[in-house]
């Protein structure tokens, strides 16, 4: 992230927090009567989804809620409307800040994948049906988190409708508190504030909006020291990448990023590179790795949309 952007966005963040200020009768009661309660109505279907097609987000908010594995560490939740499903996320991830953007990898025919997403809300929706599969990529800048839906041929009806791929099982407030009770010295302390999680650390440095990275987030597991010299890049710091990544770099220098080829694509900002190329230590592997990472535009993009969510929960000074 450039000095630049940083700059602009703690500008424009202080600009908005400076402006922003600102029966009773007597006499015995009257004999009970009785009561007749009828049941609550069924909500009644959309008529898109009554005759087959895309069921409205009342639908799903009413629709009943299915097994998404990883979900809670991320902030989503999955829900069924008919035959349709939605992979919803909103709030904040275990990465400590909100999702960005979604893009649909693969998809099987007839499932008809429908993608809408801003800043802190993004929602995915397709036809879940026996033999379909859907793959997609799900944006928490810059980190990326992979998504996999599949149905087989002659199988019952998955209990686990999707799952995001090496993704905690914990919830993302019990991680991110964990995060916070560590006093940090590097995290998205602005993004948490705003959030109302209250992680502030003396030794802080940066502007308080980089995510925490996924592998100091797998230090965390063993301990506030592992994680802390992870973040801040100690010789003694673990970092270590899991089956779908690609390492660059070496010890402290390790940086960790998803595999890319003609069958796993990189999503909508990033470009599949030569890891090996980034951050060139030790003897070039035989097979070059290649991996996502992100463009320079889609980083600006990102400041600008994190500088409009930032302002929007500001809190209104007293």
């Amino acid at each position: 992230m450039t000095r630049t952007l940083r700059a602009t966005l703690a500008c424009s963040l202080m600009v908005t927090s400076c402006l922003a200020a600102w029966s009773c009768g007597g006499g015995s009661p009257p004999a009970r009567q009785p009561v007749l309660v009828a049941p609550s109505p069924e909500p009644e279907p959309s008529e898109a989804r009554a005759s087959g097609g895309e069921p409205s987000d009342k639908d799903f908010e009413s629709g009943e809620q299915l097994r998404l594995e990883g979900g809670p560490a991320l902030g989503c939740e999955a829900r069924a409307a008919g035959d349709w499903v939605r992979v919803r996320c909103v709030g904040l991830s275990y990465f400590g800040v909100p999702v960005w953007r979604i893009s649909v990898d693969e998809a099987s025919a007839g499932i008809h994948p429908k993608v809408s997403a801003r800043l802190g809300d993004v929602s995915l929706k397709w036809r879940f049906s026996e033999g379909s599969a859907l793959h997609a990529s799900f944006v928490w800048f810059p980190n990326l988190v992979r998504l996999h839906a599949e149905w087989p041929n002659g199988s019952p009806r998955p209990r686990v409708v999707a799952r995001f791929a090496n993704v905690p099982s914990r919830r993302a407030d019990e991680l991110i508190l964990a995060a916070c009770e560590c006093s940090p010295r590097l995290g998205p302390d602005l993004i948490l504030q705003r959030n109302d999680f209250d992680c502030q650390s003396p030794s802080m440095t940066g502007d308080g909006i980089d995510a925490w990275e996924p592998e100091c987030l797998r230090q965390l597991e063993l301990g506030c020291q592992e994680f802390n010299e992870c973040l801040t890049r100690e010789p003694s710091g673990g970092r270590s990448c899991v089956e779908d990544e690609h390492q660059s770099g070496l010890g402290p220098f390790t940086s960790c990023h998803k595999k890319c080829d003609d069958t796993r694509r990189c999503p909508t900002g990033f470009s599949c590179e030569d890891a090996y190329e980034h951050n060139p230590m030790d003897e070039a592997p035989a097979t070059r790795p290649f991996a996502c990472f992100p463009k320079d535009e889609a980083q600006t993009e990102y400041m600008q949309a994190l500088d409009s969510y930032l302002q929007s929960r500001a809190p209104l000074a007293n």
